[in-house]
């Protein structure tokens, strides 16, 4: 279902695939015109071979339109077969403070930077992102502490679901 919470009517192209967690495409969809009133809701049909699992907890959906994304997942987080993270970190000097730049190396599901492990007076633009394989995010750290790529501890400072169900499976 397509939610259309914009005061803009909308005319778009969707697109999804099943993906395993480890970036593997299993089957893929585009669904060629959505038309959708604005503040209204529209269900549109999945295919079946995006709807049905192979392996539940290895797998997710992911559909994608305009600048937004949806992921679905068909069990539970503590039932997702989740890698241990891991990713490549940059940090760069911005006014007021740090684009840290997070690329995932596998699948990252909830990532966070935890602002205040840096410096308690710090502050972070966004929380709970979901990175695919090989994708980047650049977190906005507003702080006037130093700090460095080294800083950005991960499963301290950064931290996602992975962290605390990866391996349990």
């Amino acid at each position: 279902m397509a939610v259309n919470e914009r005061t803009l009517f909308w005319r778009a192209k969707i697109s999804g695939r099943r993906l395993k967690l480890d970036g593997t495409v299993l089957a893929e969809f585009e669904f060629w015109r959505l038309l959708c009133d604005r503040f209204e809701a529209k269900e549109f049909p999945l295919p079946e071979n995006i709807v049905r699992p192979d392996l539940p907890k290895d797998e997710v959906i992911v559909v994608e339109m305009l600048d937004r994304r949806a992921l679905h997942y068909f069990v539970e987080d503590i039932e997702l077969a989740l890698p241990v993270p891991r990713l490549a970190v940059d940090v760069t000097g911005t006014a007021g403070g740090y684009a840290v730049k997070v690329t995932a190396e596998n699948f990252l599901k909830d990532l966070c930077l935890m602002a205040d492990r840096l410096d308690p007076d710090a502050v972070v633009d966004t929380m709970l992102v979901t990175l695919l394989p090989g994708e980047s995010h650049v977190f906005a750290v507003k702080t006037a502490k130093l700090i460095s790529a080294n800083d950005i501890v991960v499963g301290t400072v950064l931290r996602s679901a992975n962290d605390l169900v990866a391996g349990r499976q």
